[in-house]
């Protein structure tokens, strides 16, 4: 039979038009229609993915008994080459009709005819596989934007639980909530950053379908999280358990991401996608992993905001513990510098560890270290009641400034059971005896939790004093232990905490370094004389470092106007007329200023810091380059050159640059000295420096020499016996081969001056300027 292809157009542009809002409806309605229409056995559409590499839909839904499912293949299938070929394929009683438009392919139409059917079947279905392209593209303009509108969506939501969350527990929870909430992931799993730099606990959350499986979830981020943590680069895999034959229960996509903040690697976030019979699971494309990326950074952003805001918190607590640490130990180490009387600085030491306000213990004394005898005596023991007796209070606050030491108050102290039973003790000096012994001989504070646990001499010296759990803290000098702290809370049986430990050693710093000044008070007399000269030397030091530095600052202040003097006058140099008084006037001004110039280059390179760059170095070579930048210097002034260079040197370290500065400078100046022409003879041979193997350089002149009373100051900055010139060429070579590690030294012989220089083959460490 035929049928009219207008009617059929007409019916299926009418269901379309019905049903336009519901593009699945409409679609089923058109097929519906087709069967009835038509005649057809069966009539199924297979709608294209968004990649066009496999079927995404089928419409109705396929009952596996009644049809196989269609290849994932395309180019496998009938399907795939009707969509290849652009028109319809048969197979037998199937017919396979492409649905395209130009511009892109949507599906493939397949009808299963039966022997009633209309013969211009290709000829009906052509329009109406037009009708289904154009709803195809409507719908996948609309999924689309309801993508899009759900990615912003997501974005948006994470972005205000993460600005809500202010912890680091909260903060994963956040993340799993929300985006569990807007996407279709059946499982994500977080791994924040761990305090050691390695991957912290998993947290998880998983959709109520898959909790069953919540293990192989965490099992298979294990696998997965680790490497994209070291590579710091996102993983993407479809389906990774079936491409292996494995027949696998889990998702099929999974996305692992790094959460990274300024190239640092702060966890990894992981999804596990839905099922592949769902419509929405991950595909993975470009706006899918753009969208996972966006979630990742913001995570890691906020991840890093709270991060930094807990470590900030934690330096912030800290530092005002250090603080009040700090500021009760200045107070404390005021009111032990305050005397200098040994008997009364012990009893004030005590008294400080004691009181609430200073160390808080309720118990102190002191054991002495002889070292000759090799035992620690005890000297004094305070309470905290006694200590109340040497640091009194004034208006309710405890004075620390200048406490008044009454010797009542001492005989006070002394008198207590306390101290009488401490004056009693005296232990060997063994580390493996005591714990007071083990604190002095290792310079470090000693904690005993189980006094009656100690050795023999420890366990009876805390049965005669009542000790409860106890701290031994070394009282150093310079190079030996003066004597041992001991504090404890017998009342209150108080642990003494790993904080209070630290306190306690910066308070035994203290008051060690407080005793050994009072018991070498004499010595410090004398010493305090050698250091007020060593004082005036460094404050005479400093203002010669001053004046260097405001010499630099002028020399600056005064180039900036000659440069452009200089070039000025050198350009009325070139224009006046010969001769003329204007002429003589601009050369005087132009050399001048180019004497100045000259003068203000060399102090700016006597004031700044000497940088080297040490490297093999022959010193052959660099007195041929000084040799050539002097040549033209040396021919003009008619001065003969002797060269004396022996064939074995050894290759120095040194700086080729500035060493050859140094040549420069001393050839200049041999030739400046020889006005009427003479003789310039350079020697460079083996020698040795300190007992090391050293290369000399000797730079002879036949200019006369150099004066006697100048010979010595003749390396002192701005001294000059020239004319012209700064006085600053010697000093800067002098401080060169200084830096080399080497000698400079000049004499004089029968026809002139000859400077040698000494410079070890090998420097012992790097000089750092």
């Amino acid at each position: 039979m035929k049928c009219d292809r207008y009617e059929v157009l007409h019916q299926v542009v009418r269901i379309a038009s019905c049903t336009a809002s519901d593009y699945p409806q409409s679609i089923a309605s058109i097929l519906c229609y087709l069967t009835e229409a038509l005649d057809l056995e069966d009539a199924v559409f297979h709608l294209l993915s968004e990649d066009r590499r496999h079927f995404s839909r089928t419409f109705p839904p396929i009952d596996p008994d009644r049809r196989p499912p269609v290849s994932p293949k395309l180019s496998d299938s009938p399907e795939g080459r009707a969509l290849a070929g652009g028109r319809p394929v048969q197979d037998g009683a199937q017919w396979y009709f492409p649905v395209c438009c130009p511009r892109a392919d949507y599906g493939v139409l397949s009808l299963r005819v039966a022997p009633s059917s209309p013969e211009n079947l290709s000829e009906l279905i052509q329009p109406v596989a037009e009708q289904l392209a154009c709803l195809a593209q409507h719908a996948l303009l609309s999924r689309r934007e309801q993508r899009r509108v759900g990615q912003l969506t997501l974005l948006s939501e994470l972005g205000r639980s993460l600005n809500q969350a202010r912890t680091l527990r909260g903060l994963p929870q956040a993340v799993l909530r929300t985006v569990l909430r807007y996407t279709q992931a059946a499982c994500i799993v977080i791994r924040p950053l761990s305090n050691d730099e390695s991957l912290g606990p998993s947290h998880v959350r998983v959709r109520q379908p898959y909790r069953h499986w919540r293990q192989r979830f965490l099992d298979r981020d294990a696998e997965i999280s680790p490497a994209v943590f070291a590579g710091g680069r996102a993983r993407f895999m479809r389906d990774p358990a079936r491409e292996n034959g494995v027949d696998d229960p889990l998702p099929p996509s999974v996305a692992c991401l790094p959460l990274i903040f300024q190239d640092r690697v702060l966890g990894t976030l992981t999804l596990f996608g839905g099922a592949p019979s769902e419509e929405e699971f991950f595909t993975f494309d470009s706006d899918e992993k753009r969208l996972l990326s966006a979630v990742a950074s913001q995570v890691a952003n906020a991840l890093e905001r709270i991060t930094g805001r807990e470590h900030l918190g934690t330096i912030s607590r800290e530092r005002d513990r250090k603080l009040r640490e700090t500021t009760l130990l200045y107070r404390i180490s005021r009111a032990m510098h305050s005397t200098l009387r040994l008997n009364e600085l012990i009893h004030l030491i005590l008294s400080a560890a004691t009181v609430p306000e200073g160390g808080g213990f309720e118990r102190a004394m002191l054991f002495v270290a002889n070292e000759r005898s090799g035992t620690l005596q005890g000297m004094v023991g305070v309470s905290r009641e006694g200590a109340a007796l040497v640091l009194a209070r004034q208006d309710g606050e405890l004075r620390w400034e200048r406490p008044v030491i009454s010797r009542e108050a001492l005989e006070t102290q002394r008198g207590t059971p306390l101290c009488l039973q401490v004056k009693k003790q005296r232990l060997p000096l063994e580390a493996e005896d005591n714990a007071l012994a083990r604190a002095a001989l290792e310079g470090q504070v000693v904690t005993v939790h189980r006094p009656e646990s100690e050795p023999p001499t420890g366990a009876a010296l805390a049965e005669a004093l009542g000790l409860s759990p106890y701290a031994c803290a070394p009282l150093l000098g310079r190079d030996r232990p003066l004597g041992v702290l001991v504090v404890d809370n017998p009342d209150s049986r108080e642990e003494i905490s790993p904080d209070r430990v630290r306190f306690l050693e910066l308070f035994a710093n203290q008051a060690g370094g407080a005793m050994e000044n009072s018991m070498l008070l004499h010595q410090l007399e004398s010493a305090h004389n050698d250091l007020r000269e060593t004082q005036e030397r460094m404050l005479h030091g400093e203002k010669m470092a001053v004046l260097g530095e405001m010499a630099a600052s002028v020399a600056h202040e005064l180039r900036n106007p000659l440069v452009p003097i200089g070039g000025f006058a050198r350009r009325l140099v070139r224009t006046v007329a010969e001769g003329s008084e204007e002429h003589q006037y601009a050369s005087i001004v132009a050399r001048e200023t180019e004497r100045m110039e000259e003068m203000l280059a060399n102090i700016l390179a006597f004031s700044k810091r000497q940088m080297l760059c040490f490297t093999d170095c022959h010193l052959a070579e660099v007195l041929d380059e000084a040799l050539t930048l002097e040549a033209d210097a040396l021919n003009r002034s008619e001065i003969d050159l002797v060269r004396e260079v022996a064939s074995d040197l050894p290759v120095i370290q040194g700086d080729g640059q500035k060493l050859r500065q140094v040549m420069v400078n001393l050839i200049a100046n041999a030739r400046q000295a020889m006005v009427g022409g003479g003789s310039l003879t350079l020697r460079v041979y083996r020698a040795t420096l300190r007992g090391r193997s050293a290369v000399t350089v000797e730079v002879e002149d036949t200019g006369g020499g150099i004066p006697m009373e100048s010979l010595r100051n003749i390396f002192n900055p701005f001294f000059t016996t020239k004319e012209e010139g700064t006085g600053l060429g010697l000093s800067i070579s002098h401080r060169i081969i200084e830096h080399h590690q080497g000698e400079i030294e000049v004499v004089n012989r029968e026809l002139g001056a000859v400077f040698i220089l000494r410079l070890p083959v090998r420097i012992p460490r790097a000089p750092y300027r």
